[in-house]
């Protein structure tokens, strides 16, 4: 399983990640499985469970370093979903206008 970095979310159906070929010299393929973790406090962090829906890459180049990747949640905690919106709501709150 390939390791994610959340940077950018767009809602809580999925998540835009961009993934750097360091981790396993390997992107993710469609359909992998994900796990993203989200730090809801310091002492507390929600794992949510998903798939690769969607890779692009970044640069218009077969070498990129980086791709953006799509992530579905597949999750039906209430708690998880609830962990997501209040994650998704801290960067809304935080982004410039």
């Amino acid at each position: 399983m390939a390791m994610l970095t959340v940077l950018v979310v767009d809602d809580a159906s999925f998540v835009r990640s961009l993934i750097k070929r360091a981790v396993r010299q390997q992107f993710p393929g469609i359909l992998d499985q994900a796990v993203v973790d989200i730090e809801i406090s310091e002492t507390e962090v929600a794992r949510l469970n998903g798939y690769v829906h969607q890779l692009q890459a970044v640069d218009k180049r077969q070498d990129t370093d980086f791709v953006s990747a799509t992530i579905r949640f597949v999750d039906e905690d209430p708690k998880k979903m609830e962990d997501l919106s209040r994650f998704i709501a801290r960067f809304r709150a935080a982004a410039p206008r």
